[in-house]
């Protein structure tokens, strides 16, 4: 590679930066720009400065660094992001994907990784270390199934009508009052009442009202 790979690090500890420094200084084709401890002044610094790869931590006062990931990433075409975290959980990862990163890469990363992961994103291509690779598929089949179950939910199929009775409900008005409030007869509202307690899988109107807060159909106000 001809061109020098412009490396901006968004760092808060600094043993952790010097330790990085260590391990890139004595790579030609790498060069480190500069050094900030914060998100807000990196943005500034990258409005000002051509850079190609940002590797920002994630947790830093201020504005975190899954936040910069998505403001750097709706901004600009480059810088890419790459995270080196010691957050391993699957609430930070797929955010940070979310959010544009184009790489994310653990704390414990060998030296060797970590060259790579600053070159591929330096080429727009994306790189995880294999414990958050791992995160990631685990992460997807979970999200995956929770859409799955959320589309599987009578609740999605109340009409209309029967979201404005429910409210009603909710706030304890029998079924004559709720006839009363919208110009429908009694029966009309024995039956719609039926229908939504066959939806929400419910047995009775506490049922009803757990349901209806539980799924956020209604406020529990």
């Amino acid at each position: 590679m001809n061109k020098k790979i412009r490396l901006l690090m968004v760092e808060d500890h600094q043993i952790v930066s010097d330790g990085i420094l260590k391990l890139i200084q004595d790579e030609e084709d790498i060069e480190v720009v500069n050094v900030i401890d914060n998100a807000q002044d990196a943005l500034e610094f990258i409005e000002n400065n051509q850079i190609d790869v940002v590797m920002s931590d994630i947790t830093m006062p201020g504005m975190s660094g899954l936040e910069f990931t998505q403001i750097v990433a709706e901004k600009y075409i480059t810088p890419k992001v790459l995270l080196l975290s010691m957050h391993e959980d699957e609430e930070y990862v797929l955010t940070a994907v979310d959010n544009g990163a184009m790489g994310y890469i653990t704390k414990d990363v060998k030296r060797s990784e970590l060259l790579k992961a600053i070159r591929k994103v330096a080429n727009g291509e994306k790189h995880f270390s294999p414990k958050v690779t791992e995160i990631m598929i685990t992460g997807y089949a979970n999200r995956a199934s929770r859409v799955r179950a959320d589309k599987d939910k009578p609740d999605s199929q109340l009409t209309e009508r029967e979201l404005e009775i429910l409210d009603y409900i909710v706030k304890g008005f029998s079924n004559k009052q709720i006839g009363y409030e919208l110009d429908i007869s009694k029966r009309t509202v024995d039956t719609h009442r039926t229908n939504i307690m066959k939806k929400l899988d419910a047995k009775n109107t506490a049922m009803i009202v757990k349901e209806a807060i539980d799924r956020g159909l209604v406020s529990d106000e």
